[in-house]
């Protein structure tokens, strides 16, 4: 049977056909039944240096246990290994097992996606040479000390990206203080299913102390911290200056995205000291889809010096407080006083509250003249409020936006006129 025929009778599609020989993908259920699962070994060969593999079960099962646990003997030259299936709330001791022998079996991975591997294979991945891509889940029983016996003098020596999933950021924090590594990019996940993924605020102060010693500072230009929408959000938690002030150490971050259970506690000094300190940001969402859980310290003058401060800014997702702004006389002449971001075309300004759109619209169009959409009040905080709250700022957000075009469209016809030479109107 041929790799192609093979594949296909197995439910996949090839991820390169062009290169038959050295990449396959399949689809394997636990349903099927043996002889469509042993298929496996039909489409492997020797040649086989990229694999994708996808298991509809979230538990593997004996079918899929021995199907999966022949992949490293058959192919040990194994570059790009995925295997891509639901997360469990607890993995079971033989999944993790029969995952972690087939990655310990490569020696030559550049990429491995994985969900929960044992210590042991941590260690071995640590020690691979070649290895610039990793992503896999942490269990509830991962010991540190266990994978700091096994852990070699400089772990991880060419990983440039690290994905992580762990019940908690205690987790996370306790394996960062065990490697120092110089990724580009590092994204954490909290896994959903864990019930004791509660932080408080002393936890994410050491999670982010964990992380500025564990990375390089002039390395990191990605950072991505996601806590599950599904956990009771606390707002009497909150991360300010005081907790974040570790990350400030990687000056050549580029994009941030910090998706927390608690709420932010960050003011007009703090947002321009972020600015201040990250001037290469292009990405910055702060809660975007959690919500802020109380109202924004953040006025529209923080936000006027932090768009100074980060002139490659592309994309902004945090609260804003218009309250002082619509408080202030329309002004006669433009009011960005020379300050404008040409870049941003949407942004998320989530639980932010305006009760006069058509003021507000003149001064942020202003200053973000390309601007064309602004998302607000669809945070999963917003949608348990109350519904005439959340219909009247819905509503005033939609005037907002119905009214950027409008007023790009004058500020064009503006320049336009004030470039005519010609009289068109007598007296």
């Amino acid at each position: 049977m041929s790799p192609s025929r093979s594949m296909e009778s197995l439910g996949g599609t090839a991820i390169c056909p062009a290169v038959i020989a050295t990449a396959a993908s399949c689809d394997l259920r636990e349903g099927d039944d043996p002889f469509r699962l042993d298929g496996l070994q039909q489409l492997l060969s020797p040649k086989i240096t990229q694999l994708v593999l996808r298991l509809e079960a979230a538990q593997l099962g004996h079918y899929s246990n021995s199907a999966i646990s022949v992949v490293g003997n058959i192919c040990p030259q194994m570059r790009d290994f995925t295997l891509c299936r639901r997360q469990h709330a607890r993995e079971s001791e033989q999944s993790i097992s029969i995952v972690s022998q087939v990655v310990e079996s490569f020696q030559h991975l550049r990429t491995v996606r994985v969900n929960a591997i044992n210590e042991r294979a941590i260690a071995h991945l640590a020690r691979l040479p070649s290895l610039t891509n990793v992503s896999f889940a942490l269990d509830l029983s991962f010991d540190t000390q266990l994978l700091n016996l096994g852990l070699p003098a400089k772990p991880f020596p060419m990983l440039d990206i690290l994905t992580i999933q762990a019940p908690t950021l205690r987790f996370v924090k306790a394996f960062l203080n065990l490697i120092k590594i110089s990724p580009t990019l590092i994204a954490i996940y909290v896994a959903a299913h864990c019930v004791a993924s509660r932080c408080e605020a002393s936890c994410y102060a050491e999670f982010f102390v964990a992380l500025s010693n564990s990375c390089c500072t002039k390395s990191l230009k990605t950072l991505i911290v996601r806590e599950p929408m599904g956990l009771e959000r606390r707002p009497d938690i909150f991360v300010g200056v005081q907790e974040l002030q570790p990350v400030f150490r990687f000056t050549q971050l580029q994009m941030v995205m910090l998706e927390l259970v608690s709420t932010f506690n960050i003011d007009d000094g703090a947002l321009v000291e972020l600015g201040h300190t990250w001037p290469q940001l292009a990405f910055l969402h702060m809660n975007e889809t959690m919500g802020w859980t109380t109202p924004s310290k953040i006025t529209y003058q923080g936000l006027l010096n932090f768009l100074e401060h980060c002139p490659k800014l592309t994309s902004l997702g945090i609260d804003v407080d218009f309250a002082s702004l619509e408080e202030m006389p329309i002004p006669s002449a433009c009011p960005c006083n020379g300050l404008s971001n040409k870049l941003i075309k949407e942004i998320s300004l989530g639980n932010s509250r305006v009760n006069n759109p058509v003021h507000v619209a003149l001064f942020v169009s202003a200053v973000l003249p390309n601007l064309r959409k602004v998302n607000a009040w669809s945070s999963l905080w917003a949608s348990r409020q109350p519904t005439d709250m959340l219909e009247r700022y819905r509503a005033n957000w939609e005037t907002f936006n119905q009214l950027l075009p409008v007023l790009a469209a004058a500020r064009t016809q503006g320049k336009g006129c004030f470039h005519t030479t010609t009289p068109i109107f007598e007296q």
